[in-house]
Order: structure tokens, then sequence, then C-alpha cells
């Protein structure tokens, strides 16, 4: 039994301390070096545990994830109370877009797992889940084919998104915009009709609109 509460102990330390060195350095300067000095634990327990820096990127992408959705759907009960599936979703896509919006050190490390396409794998998962409870709820006619492609397109397009909001070239672009494409093309590719799309784009602008979520130092989710 201690061996196994050790071993919890040694994890919980590296993805402490990976979780500052991401936030502050950046998950491409932050070194297998830099994790095992800041966490006082040798390398081959950082590839024993995490398979390397990859998969504690996969590892606090997930976890920083689930941060944030525990505090958006805190937000959503308290703002609404019967809101449909699509719609949270929704919701969790402006989330998402500001916190990139506003944290820049957030920003920074989601744009450099996007570009390394770590973020694919970490939301496979999640991602394939979710189109599916959506495809029986809605009754969309999803086949298991459907619920692949549509993810793996979405998510790569989502990539593509998340590293052009972190491009100064277009700082310019509102959070708005972003976030209700994102709403729109992931609603269009699942084939919900136009006037649905309109009514979930401005349903959850006004609920997001009421939010008080922030992301703080070291993506502590307040």
């Amino acid at each position: 039994m201690g061996r196994y509460r050790k071993s919890d102990e040694t994890m919980e330390r590296i993805m402490h301390a990976s979780k500052i060195l991401f936030y502050e350095k950046g998950f491409q300067d932050t070194s297998i070096k830099d994790i095992s000095e800041k966490s006082e634990t040798n390398r081959a327990l950082i590839s024993y545990h995490f398979s390397g820096k990859e998969g504690l990127g996969i590892e606090i992408s997930n976890q920083i994830n689930l941060d944030i959705l525990k505090a958006i759907d805190r937000n959503i009960r308290r703002v609404c109370k019967s809101c449909e599936p699509i719609l949270e979703i929704a919701i969790q896509f402006r989330q998402f877009v500001d916190f990139r919006k506003k944290n820049k050190d957030y920003a920074r490390f989601i744009a450099e797992l996007a570009r390394d396409n770590i973020l694919v794998t970490a939301r496979k998962h999640v991602g394939i889940q979710q189109l599916e409870e959506l495809g029986k709820k809605y009754d969309l006619g999803l086949t298991k084919e459907d619920v692949q492609f549509i993810h793996h397109c979405f998510t790569a397009m989502t990539s593509g998104v998340i590293l052009m909001q972190y491009d100064e070239r277009f700082e310019n672009i509102s959070y708005k915009y972003i976030a209700d494409k994102e709403i729109e093309i992931y609603m269009q590719m699942l084939g919900f009709d136009p006037d649905y799309i309109d009514k979930i784009l401005k349903e959850s602008s006004d609920l997001f609109n009421q939010f008080d979520i922030t992301i703080a130092r070291n993506f502590v989710v307040k």
C-alpha cells in the first residue's frame, strides 16, 4: 500500500512542477531536465509515469479542461435551470475561446500543444463521447464513421483556430466572431437546422455574458 501511495505522490509532484513550468516557460521551452529538477525526481520516473513530455502535456491539458468544465457547469446551474446539451456545449466553446483571448500564458500553452498535434490525442475520448451523446439526444443518425470523421475534422480545425488566435497578426479578430464561428461550424457538421443554430448562438451568448470565470497563474481556474 505504501508503494502505491509513494507512486501517487511522485506523480502529483511531477504534475505540479510541470504545470508551473508550462505556465511560466511554455511547453516548448520546458525540458524534461527542468521538470526533473523542479519536481525533485529523476528523469526515468517521468518517462515511466507519463511517457515523456508529450504525455505530461496531455495530462496537464486534460486536467485544466476538467477544471474549466467544472467551473462552467457551476455557472450554468446558476444562470440556466434547464439548459439543453448543445446549448451547454456552445457555452463551453465560448469560455475556452475567451480564456485564449484573455490569458496569454494559457493561450501559448494550448497553441504549442496544437502545433504539435497533441490536442487531437488529448481530446479524442471526450470529443467522441460527446458526439455520440448528441447523436442519440437529437436523433441525428450519426454512424460510427460519422462520429470519427466529425471529431477529427473539427479538432483539426479548432487546432488551426487556436494557432490563429495566438498569432499577433490576427489579434484584431474579436472573441465573439471566433466563438460564433466555432459553434456554427460544429452544429453545421452535425446537421442542425440554420434557424436552430441562430437560436443557440444568441442564447449561448446571452448566458455566457453572465459568467464570471477566470484562469489565473499556473492555470488555476476560479
